[in-house]
């Protein structure tokens, strides 16, 4: 199962030439709703060619990439976005995922604390450091990160999986039986 990525669901627009693009954008998050993710990539590629410092649309196009499994496109979109807008968390949490996924633990790590630093709040960038944690063996950080994420959100369900893996390779079997049925409480699908 691939991790979740993020996507900005709406974008205010402030010019009669952003509006064209945010209507593409719009268009684009229709599309990524209904995963149908090359049409997506086409209305998200249509809103940066009217406007290139979208970083939004980078951000989202890069997601879409992502779930075509085109990892390396996803990135250079995810480098985009944060070219256009460096404080951006979200992009630097999709491109952690992006790089875990790839097996690029370090990278992953480096911008998982990145976007940790910009915004505490993110649930989703623990989760994605506490993988990349225990993908390099280590468990209890790992199991920290997890446990901030769901502190943040209670029904991160690929956050109470990855913890109860933690847990089982610590030998814990009750924990890890206690988050695997967390989990799939909250999502059957998992």
């Amino acid at each position: 199962r691939l991790c979740s990525i993020e996507c900005q669901m709406f974008s205010l627009p402030t010019t009669t030439i952003t509006l064209t693009a945010a209507n593409y954008f719009q268009q684009g998050l229709e599309a990524q709703e209904r995963q149908d993710y090359d049409t997506a990539i086409a209305n998200y590629s249509q809103a940066i060619k009217i406007d290139p410092a979208y970083a939004m649309a980078f951000n989202n196009r890069g997601a879409a990439y992502y779930n075509n499994g085109q990892y390396d496109r996803a990135i250079q979109d995810f480098n985009q976005a944060l070219i256009q807008d460096p404080a951006l968390a979200m992009a630097l949490t999709n491109r952690g995922i992006a790089y875990y996924n790839i097996g690029q633990n370090n990278r992953a790590l480096q911008d998982s604390n990145h976007a940790i630093k910009l915004d505490p709040a993110r649930a989703m960038a623990f989760n994605t450091r506490g993988r990349a944690y225990y993908n390099t063996g280590q468990t209890d950080p790992a199991i920290e990160d997890y446990n901030q994420a769901i502190k943040l959100d209670p029904a991160y369900a690929d956050a109470f999986n990855n913890r109860g893996l933690a847990y089982y390779n610590k030998g814990q079997t009750d924990r890890a039986i206690q988050d695997y049925n967390q989990a799939l409480a909250i999502d059957p699908a998992l």
